[in-house]
């Protein structure tokens, strides 16, 4: 098994690296902990049957010609590396279109392009030039939000690491076909086709354990929540007839709906209690496919439904759920101040919050009173509707607006918010 120079070069980074590491003493402290916790059942024994699966799959490709001992190395590597991110990707499983994701990537264009970039490599001094190089430009290109100087830094450092990439296939690439000419169709193929069938056949492994893995998870939530065996093994046959094995249903399988099948006095209630829960989970993402139709439909519409809303919803919900997430930050730290008051700062401390669904520059803007007793807050969306909340009190105090323009004073001062607090207007709640 003879490394290349660009596997070669791998290795010598990685050990350097690993030395460097460990010549610090508190990560020699750390290191029993580490080895302890990858050799934890819950890791070591998933990886090990894995390893399995791969050998008797090796040996099956074997049989029929696929596989011949001198792609070892490609083997090891691909199982090293490939195989461990879509085994610890389980969960993945769980989402929707897995197998169609898997096979674009297993039989993508990037598939080809890695293995010409594999076919050939440079001295190892230039290999250990470019590699060092890619590390250090890929961390630079990781921008650091609000820094000034991390913007220019990522820009060059992106345009450096893409050239790297282009001289680290572009040689290999044009080194190809006097690898072909000097090598038989035969094992060119074979080579070609390895991480193709290894991908495509450890999905049934990944499914298979993704299935395990969350009823286990299902089964210890369970045993939990009821009391004696009679209602734990009841609870738990009602799992695996109600929800057939379909791994989202178990993943997202809990809080009421755990509490109800685990309580349930027979068996019938308790599967009962499943069929409702799968029933529910069909009309919840029914209602959201059917709200993001709606929203392709009616994006740049003007006017409003036969009810007064808005038709044209774009980032609606998401500027409403980061106006009330503000809110609640605001009525924490009144009553957690001293004197009790709303904060001027609070929209830059709880700004991460905010961003969840919105641009990183959100629009958001806020006012507080001088005195800390009232302030309030509004966005405009992208159809240029405004969407506020605010307080003119302690907590609970809570208003609503929303209208064509922001409101120009405090809740309680400006009419345009209206009379009555707690009463938020059809264009804030998504419709029926």
């Amino acid at each position: 098994m003879v490394l290349s120079n660009r596997e070669l070069a791998s290795v010598i980074l990685l050990v350097a690296f690993a030395t460097f590491v460990l010549a610090r003493p508190s990560a020699r402290r750390g290191l029993p902990k580490v080895i302890r916790g990858f050799a934890h059942p819950k890791i070591f024994m998933p990886v090990l049957c894995f390893a399995g699966y791969v050998a008797l799959i090796v040996v099956g490709a074997r049989q029929i010609g696929l596989w011949q001992p001198v792609l070892l190395k490609d083997t090891i590597l691909w199982f090293a590396v490939s195989g461990m991110v879509l085994l610890f990707n389980f969960a993945d499983v769980a989402g929707h279109g897995f197998l169609a994701r898997q096979a674009r990537a297993a039989l993508g264009i990037a598939v080809f392009l890695e293995f010409c970039a594999n076919q050939s490599s440079f001295s190892l001094g230039w290999e250990l030039v470019l590699q060092v190089s890619a590390a250090v430009l890929t961390v630079l290109s990781v921008e650091r939000r609000h820094h000034p100087v991390s913007r220019r830094t990522t820009r060059w450092a992106r345009a450096l690491l893409a050239s790297i990439g282009a001289v680290l296939f572009v040689g290999p690439y044009l080194a190809l076909p006097d690898i072909v000419r000097t090598s038989s169709l035969q094992s060119v193929l074979r080579s070609f086709l390895l991480p193709l069938w290894l991908g495509a056949t450890s999905i049934l492994f990944v499914y298979v354990f993704a299935i395990y893995a969350c009823h286990k998870v299902a089964f210890v939530r369970v045993d939990h929540a009821a009391s004696g065996k009679a209602a734990r093994r009841r609870a738990r046959l009602a799992l695996l007839v109600g929800l057939r094995l379909h791994v989202a249903d178990v993943k997202a399988f809990g809080g009421a709906w755990l509490a109800e099948v685990a309580t349930a006095a027979t068996w019938r209630d308790a599967l009962r209690s499943v069929h409702e829960y799968r029933a529910r989970r069909r009309e919840d993402a029914e209602e959201t496919r059917r709200r993001a139709a709606s929203l392709v439909r009616h994006s740049g519409v003007a006017g409003t439904d036969g009810e007064g809303r808005q038709l044209d919803r774009r980032e609606v919900d998401e500027t409403t759920d980061a106006l009330r997430w503000l809110s609640t930050c605001h009525m924490g730290w009144f009553r957690r101040a001293a004197p009790p008051r709303y904060d001027d700062d609070l929209l830059r401390i709880f700004q991460p919050g905010l961003t969840r669904g919105l641009p990183e520059q959100h629009g958001i803007t806020m006012q507080v009173s001088p005195s800390g007793q009232s302030w309030f807050a509004w966005r405009r969306t992208v159809t240029g509707w405004v969407y506020a909340i605010g307080a003119n009190g302690p907590p609970p105090s809570q208003w609503f607006f929303d209208g064509p323009e922001p409101p120009t004073g405090y809740p309680g001062e400006d009419a345009s918010w209206g009379d009555t607090p707690f009463d938020p207007s059809l264009n804030w709640n998504p419709p029926d």
